[in-house]
């Protein structure tokens, strides 16, 4: 989310937004939501590009006072409570602004197109061009034209009127009704074999002398190649004889012997292209095969990453191999204060999805307490881009009610990281806060675990 802030004197235009997102189910404790809020995302990462450009802006400012106003990197930052402001001098253009990072679940992307220099609402760019816009084709739409009929399938309106195709034209030319008018008998036709009115056909208006290509019933003499039906071997009767018929009988079986194979005779081979997948029971394609019952492979190495069939054996090996990469699992000493931040791996070996889980044990019960001990987990990362580090609140965990906690109290929970090469994983406590009158504070330990999802 952004807004548009005043620009003072015309000279440079602020923006104010959120690192946010809707949808978002909030976890305490542990606890999932039933509900959706709208999340925030504390220093998420911004970056302002030219409007349908994967350009980043060159220059951004922190504010406008100044000549030049202080500069801001591009992409930078969002403050610690989600939000953001950016300057940029007044230039009449559209930008695309894209806030990631700090736990977004998803890169969300939205426009600003300010109107800059008092010239909101003028026309910048016409079908995407500036300068001396020429018209081409394509630039409207027929439905976007006034009284424009489509070339496909027009409904035309009115008298429409055309020009006149010369007489015996036989085209795709429109027909006017003059064409028409011109091609019509100037006698009309009276009668048909002497009948008038609704004229239906009937035995004898015409003889076989006067029907183009037709034979006599009697003694007919054909030409070409005549077909015929075949008659069932061993007929014997006046029907017509095909060759078919005459190569079966003169072979003496109703199933002449096969004489060619696939178009080729002699010594036949089997060739590529003879059958095709569909005319072979139990084939299946090359390409989207559908297999049935239970098909096999040869199983690959752990570790593969080709288009290699991977079998269930695979997959459980690969679970295994994943589930097994510890990357740290550490305790830290028992206390009754804040825990600094603490090592767990200096350098990620590469980039991947982490899960980073924690449990926070109590030690030694308070003792006393009027109110309840809370202390919060934090994991903090440093990226080998970014000296400074990010440090991300997991939880609030109370460690003891009013009167005295129970030892053996055990708290945990889960934040997933996608972390770069070279990437230094770390965790701590803050805001420790004994309850009042405690006169035994509450001790605790944090064993966190960095383990590899992928």
């Amino acid at each position: 989310m952004a807004v548009s802030l005043p620009a003072r004197a015309q000279t440079y235009v602020g923006y104010f937004g959120w690192c946010q997102e809707g949808g978002v189910t909030p976890t305490v404790s542990g606890l999932s939501a039933s509900n959706t809020f709208q999340g925030s995302y504390p220093q998420c990462t911004v970056t302002v590009y030219l409007h349908d450009s994967s350009t980043p802006v060159s220059q951004l400012y922190s504010s406008d006072v100044g000549s030049p106003p202080p500069t801001l990197s591009n992409p930078f930052t969002a403050n610690s409570d989600g939000s953001y402001l950016w300057y940029l001098q007044a230039v009449g253009n559209c930008y695309d602004v894209t806030t990631t990072g700090a736990g977004v679940p998803t890169v969300t992307t939205f426009d600003i197109c300010p109107g800059f220099n008092g010239n909101a609402g003028a026309v910048t760019s016409v079908f995407g061009r500036t300068g001396t816009v020429i018209a081409q084709t394509g630039d409207y739409s027929v439905s976007q034209i006034t009284g424009a009929a489509p070339l496909a399938s027009p409904t035309f309106t009115g008298v429409p009127a055309a020009p006149t195709a010369t007489f015996g034209t036989n085209t795709t030319q429109l027909a006017t009704t003059a064409f028409v008018q011109a091609a019509l008998p100037s006698v009309p036709v009276t009668s048909v074999f002497g009948r008038t009115g609704t004229v239906t056909a009937q035995t004898g208006d015409y003889s076989i002398s006067q029907i183009t290509g037709g034979a006599p019933l009697a003694s007919p003499t054909f030409t070409g190649v005549p077909l015929a039906p075949t008659a069932t071997y061993g007929t014997s009767t006046t029907q017509l004889a095909t060759t078919a018929f005459v190569q079966a009988a003169v072979s003496g079986s109703a199933s002449p012997p096969v004489t060619s194979v696939f178009g080729r005779t002699g010594a036949v081979v089997a060739t590529s292209g003879d059958y095709t997948v569909s005319q072979v029971t139990g084939a299946a394609p090359l390409a989207s095969p559908a297999l049935t019952g239970t098909p096999t492979s040869p199983t690959a190495s752990v570790g593969t990453n080709t288009t290699q069939v991977a079998t269930t054996a695979f997959v459980q090996s690969q679970i295994q191999t994943l589930t097994s990469a510890l990357i740290y699992n550490t305790q830290s000493a028992a206390t009754n204060t804040n825990i600094a931040a603490t090592s767990m791996v200096s350098s990620t070996s590469a980039m991947h999805d982490y899960s980073f889980s924690w449990t926070i044990s109590l030690t030694v019960a308070g003792t006393g307490c009027s109110g309840s001990t809370t202390v919060v987990i934090n994991a903090v990362f440093t990226d080998p881009n970014n000296a400074t580090p990010t440090t991300q609140a997991l939880a609030t965990v109370t460690l003891a009610n009013t009167g005295n906690g129970t030892v053996g109290f055990i708290q945990s929970g889960v934040y997933n990281i996608l972390a770069a090469n070279a990437t230094a994983v770390q965790y701590s406590t803050s805001s420790y806060t004994a309850g009042s009158g405690c006169s035994i504070n509450p001790t605790y330990k944090v064993t966190p675990t960095l383990v590899i999802l992928w």
